[in-house]
């Protein structure tokens, strides 16, 4: 008989399977399409640019001074920088529902 212990470390062991799947094609991704959303700027908390390619769902989050032209990576190097389309979002929510479910985010 499985137990929800069973299943919670089969569940644990398949994730952490799909989060070096998804490492290996985020670094293999040339990130032709890359998704950028400017922030949210206001009196209260801002919130940094993000930009995320559409292909392989790697994600960055800019630092305060980044724009659509001159792009500044907060957690260093850039991988999405220099990307080749960019499609600009208005809407956080349409920033976010493009990312990866949270189980299997590297």
């Amino acid at each position: 008989m499985t137990t929800v212990l069973q299943i919670e470390r089969r569940f644990r062991r398949i994730a952490a399977q799909a989060k070096e799947q998804v490492r290996a094609l985020q670094e293999a991704c040339p990130h032709p399409e890359v998704a950028h959303w400017r922030g949210y700027h206001s009196s209260g908390t801002p919130t940094n640019p993000r930009r995320i390619c559409l292909q392989c769902k790697l994600e960055e989050r800019g630092s305060w001074w980044s724009n659509e032209i001159g792009w500044r990576c907060e957690e260093g190097d850039t991988k999405l920088g220099g990307a080749p389309f960019l499609r600009p979002l208005d809407d956080a929510e349409d920033f976010y529902a493009l990312r990866l479910p949270q189980d299997i985010d590297p």
